[in-house]
């Protein structure tokens, strides 16, 4: 094996993405981190907006592979208002008397 294939075969990683529309950007924008540095990601999961970036990230696995750029636009196109959860509470919860 070359130097070359084991830096390659090294920089593959699992990832396990957790939920929550906040950290939606977090997780695109610590993944592209991780791809521009080389790695790679055999296994997906993911929960919620993990799953949407899973499935972001695996769009093309059966293709090429997406790059970061391509993974960071298609991510940020994601309109996250529509996962806003319904009020759980009136309206005039919070705001005092």
């Amino acid at each position: 094996m070359t130097n070359d294939a084991a830096v390659a075969r090294s920089l593959r990683a699992d990832l396990i993405l957790s939920g929550g529309a906040v950290k939606f950007i977090g997780l695109v924008g610590a993944i592209v981190a991780l791809m521009d540095a080389g790695y790679s990601f055999p296994r997906v999961a993911g929960v919620s907006g993990g799953s949407v970036v899973g499935a972001i990230l695996t769009a093309a696995l059966n293709g090429d592979p997406l790059t970061s750029a391509e993974v960071k636009e298609l991510a940020l196109s994601v309109l996250l208002r529509k996962w806003r959860d319904a009020a759980r509470f009136p309206s005039s919860v919070g705001r005092g008397v």
